[in-house]
């Protein structure tokens, strides 16, 4: 069975079962109509039972031993049952926690995008063309940043890369290697020496793009071309 944490003292297990209490009776009001509840129902006053004879000064190990023995006894299929149960929950809660800091670590791609083209207020130069795009691995947390006109690539062409473009259709009046998140995509490959399309994480790397309106006289953020789209598809990589 789980125990408690800490020391066997009375403040530690008042946690402990304060704890279990709670959890027990999430678990009890989520059971189906035709399941039997009175087992769960049970261990729930067992509990309480345990959290009233601390409170009223029973000695804590007393008090502990008591609730051992019954769970040993009558309560042990209930507590199997909670355990299982809550199992299954813990791991609900720590897909949801991944995925925000999933979520969190997939924005740093609309962040250095942004920080970036904040460098270019005049808009498209020498050093940058009309796309700005950031590039983040949420396994790793490393970004890279690109930006479109192949001559303005920061790095040379990688035949990961060359691979997918030759399965790409070139759709915009653009050629489907000037991309911006071609180039950051470039040194994403550069940087962990990659040499398949299957080493390439599945849903790990995720694009922001900004681009120069040239009538409005400022960078926006925009969804990606119909060029990229394609090899995005390939290498389940997103857009934030």
């Amino acid at each position: 069975m789980s125990q408690p944490l800490g020391e066997v003292d009375q403040k530690a297990l008042l946690r402990w079962a304060f704890q279990r209490r709670s959890e027990i009776s999430k678990i009890l009001s989520r059971m189906p109509a035709r399941e039997s509840r009175t087992g769960v129902e049970t261990l729930i006053s067992r509990v309480s039972r345990l959290e009233t004879n601390l409170v009223g000064g029973t000695d804590p190990i007393e008090a502990w031993d008591e609730f051992v023995e019954f769970l040993d006894g009558e309560g042990a299929d209930a507590w199997e049952y909670y355990l299982k149960q809550q199992e299954a929950v813990d791991k609900e809660l720590q897909e949801v926690e991944r995925r925000k800091a999933r979520d969190r670590l997939a924005a740093l791609a609309a962040r250095v995008a942004v920080k970036a083209r904040n460098k270019y207020q005049g808009g498209p130069n020498a050093q940058v063309g009309t796309v700005i795009a950031g590039l983040v691995d949420v396994t790793t947390g490393r970004t890279w940043v690109g930006t479109s006109g192949v001559a303005a690539h920061a790095t040379a062409a990688h035949p990961v890369m060359t691979a997918l473009l030759d399965r790409t259709r070139d759709v915009e009046k653009w050629p489907v290697a000037s991309c911006a998140e071609v180039d950051a995509m470039k040194q994403y490959l550069h940087a962990n020496n990659i040499t398949s399309l299957q080493e390439i994480p599945a849903e790990s790397l995720f694009f922001h793009a900004e681009t120069w309106n040239e009538e409005a006289r400022k960078w926006q953020g925009r969804s990606a071309c119909k060029n990229c789209s394609q090899w995005f598809t390939k290498i389940q990589a997103q857009r934030v």
